[in-house]
């Protein structure tokens, strides 16, 4: 068996024996796929070290397309799989232990109620296909899938109607600023808590402002600002956004100039 032949071999047995030693809810059928959640074989939800194990698999992918490796050079460059598991079951058990505490929670009281039905009314509204609870920052799918808090309290009601309105807005794939689609996001989350009679604290709000103002530094001096986003960071998000503009500042003024929005 000749050098280039045996090392094919060698990519060949690597890639097979990873994908047999694979967690099981690692979407094989989309292996090569750099898509994101929407991708994922029968429905399934990737989570963040399934969607990090994605990766670092296409890396091995890379690895076997574009050069002649050997199985010594492979293993290195992926975690020890135990290792691997370890982390998925750690989540796993970290979201059964979360299942069980909401579980055992003891009834709500009704201003908690009224807030998850209002939270049940947005999502119908925005025809949400699948809401999946999580105690991390929201995220909106096309197919009207959200990730999202349950809803308990405001901010929670908030980040709902935010990523509701993304889907609404039909954002995913949008050629529309960030800017701006994260304005017209929280327009809608802030237009559906008041049509819901839901008031929104001025924390809230500041903190939404500041996040918009965030958004236009990222997009650039030279980008062209929507005039509702200007009017909705106000001039002291404008002013802040032009004190960071410039090549030196302090950064007690920036700080003050933040706090100001």
């Amino acid at each position: 068996m000749n050098k280039i032949v045996e090392k094919t071999e060698a990519k060949r047995i690597a890639l097979e024996t990873f994908l047999r030693d694979a967690p099981d809810d690692y979407p094989r059928d989309n292996l090569e796929a750099h898509a994101g959640l929407a991708n994922a074989p029968d429905g399934k939800r990737c989570r963040s070290i399934s969607i990090w194990f994605r990766a670092e698999t296409s890396k091995l992918i890379h690895l076997c397309n574009y050069r002649f490796i050997t199985l010594d050079e492979i293993i290195p460059r992926l975690e020890n799989l135990a290792e691997v598991r370890s982390k998925i079951e750690a989540e796993e058990v970290y979201q059964s232990k979360l299942d069980a505490k909401r579980a055992a929670r003891l009834p709500d009281p009704p201003h908690v109620t009224k807030l998850l039905s209002i939270a049940e009314a947005i999502k119908a509204e925005g025809g949400i296909t699948e809401h999946i609870i999580s105690d991390k920052r929201g995220h909106a799918r096309k197919d009207g899938v959200i990730r999202a808090p349950e809803g308990r309290t405001v901010k929670q009601l908030q980040i709902i109607a935010h990523e509701v309105g993304h889907v609404v807005m039909k954002h995913n794939g949008s050629s529309a600023p960030r800017h701006v689609q994260e304005y017209e996001a929280e327009k809608y989350a802030f237009d559906a808590l008041k049509r819901h009679g839901v008031k929104v604290p001025r924390k809230i709000l500041k903190h939404s402002k500041q996040c918009i103002a965030s958004m236009i530094l990222r997009a650039g001096k030279k980008a062209a600002i929507d005039p509702r986003v200007k009017k909705f960071v106000g001039p002291a998000g404008l002013q802040w956004v032009a004190l960071r503009f410039q090549p030196s500042y302090l950064i007690s003024a920036e700080r003050a100039a933040y706090a100001a929005i």
